[in-house]
């Protein structure tokens, strides 16, 4: 459908970002910095042509389903993620870019990702810079976010020191999150309160779409008091704001 759209010459986050200003919202682009939805079928259309012809640079020494995420040790892979950022950054008018690692976090090899985190936050710094300068082209200021596990040790060991990105001021939003599989009403929010300190950023708790009651058991839909519950608890233990994620509107 948005390949369609896209043939038809319209250019849909344009379209978005217009209708966000006329209605007094901020907009901001995110963009999954290593998605590998259909990775079991190397053909869906879902895949661009560097994910198809480049299987050198997928994640080594793993298995399943996260094995053909690519590895970031990899000039190149950091290099493509670059030009998407810096064309979004010249094709729109927004107030924020979001940088989604929960789609996917496994960003190096196994057992290389702290290796990989000062490669990661070396090529952080190289964003920001970029989002700065959009900021001074544009006029106003533009925010840089990230998404990360909901578990700080979780996502220091991924490679994702949100919380040194943070206080080097690297990043303005941390978005801590589960993945998909459920809410989770538990995240351990005065951790990350704690380890921030008085570092300049929006802690924001993340709500997945999904409620699944135990690890077996069937997934269903959030339902209005679920997400109300998730989103008192996420405030409660002293996150700024509440992130919704897949939560969309019908009609």
């Amino acid at each position: 459908g948005m390949l369609a759209v896209h043939q038809q010459g319209i250019d849909y986050p344009a379209r978005v970002v217009e209708r966000c200003r006329f209605r007094g919202m901020s907009p901001w682009i995110t963009l999954r910095m290593n998605d590998c939805h259909y990775n079991d079928n190397m053909q869906h259309s879902f895949h661009g042509t560097f994910w198809k012809k480049n299987p050198q640079f997928y994640r080594q020494g793993c298995t399943g389903y996260f094995a053909r995420c690519l590895d970031y040790a990899h000039p190149e892979v950091r290099d493509i993620y670059l030009a998407l950022i810096t064309e979004t950054l010249q094709r729109y008018d927004i107030d924020g870019l979001e940088l989604d690692f929960m789609r996917e976090p496994y960003l190096f090899s196994a057992g290389k990702e702290q290796e990989g985190a000062a490669i990661l936050t070396e090529w952080l710094r190289g964003v920001r810079h970029l989002v700065k300068e959009a900021g001074v082209r544009r006029g106003h200021p533009v925010s840089l976010g990230v998404r990360v596990p909901s578990q700080p040790r979780t996502a220091h060991d991924m490679g994702l020191h949100a919380v040194a990105w943070a206080k080097e001021g690297l990043i303005d939003l941390l978005v801590v999150t589960p993945r998909w599989s459920t809410l989770e009403f538990a995240m351990p929010l005065e951790q990350w309160k704690a380890q921030l300190g008085d570092a300049a950023v929006v802690l924001a708790g993340g709500l997945e779409i999904l409620y699944r009651p135990c690890p077996d058991g069937a997934p269903a839909p959030s339902s209005p008091e679920l997400a109300t519950g998730a989103a008192v608890a996420v405030l409660a233990r002293g996150a700024d704001a509440v992130y919704l994620f897949n939560y969309f509107q019908d009609g």
